[in-house]
């Protein structure tokens, strides 16, 4: 059994207001989240989007990962090799080589689609979400079930 995790990050302007999402689906049942920060960057947005959805996922089963930005992936598996990359954002780095240790055999990141309908839909929360932080401060919550129901990387029964 599988989880897929589809990431996204947003920001106005770097610094500026940034929103993440992430959407996971395990057979047919989806869950996601949505948040923001103020005086971020689009890098941060997207790890946190990636954080928040790892601690989500259930330990034990395989996750395949969707980014929506090829360097996040191709960093995160570098570093999972045990190789040195310098990067930005190395707080957030330090927690996701915690989080995605434990899982390295059943870890697999992919480069999202885009344009396609998952990216569109996870994209889509993560700009809401940049703009409601600006509008209301940082914030987390949860994406509401009838729109995940919508979320077009569900398995059709």
């Amino acid at each position: 059994m599988a989880v897929s995790l589809w990431t996204a990050g947003s920001v106005s302007g770097p610094p500026g207001y940034g929103g993440w999402s992430w959407v996971s689906a395990q057979d047919s049942v989806a869950s996601g989240m949505a948040g923001g920060e103020r005086r971020t960057t689009l890098r941060r947005m997207q790890l946190v989007g990636l954080i928040e959805a790892v601690k989500a996922a259930p330990v034990g089963v395989k996750l395949v990962i969707h980014c929506d930005e090829v360097a996040v992936a191709q960093i995160a598996l570098t570093r999972l090799a045990g190789k040195p990359v310098e990067v930005e954002e190395a707080d957030l780095w330090t927690q996701i080589d915690a989080l995605v240790a434990p899982r390295r055999e059943a870890l697999e990141f992919r480069r999202m689609a885009i344009p396609g309908a998952t990216h569109t839909f996870v994209a889509a929360w993560a700009d809401q979400a940049r703009d409601k932080t600006k509008a209301t401060g940082p914030f987390r919550t949860a994406i509401p079930k009838p729109n995940l129901s919508k979320f077009p990387g569900l398995p059709t029964a």
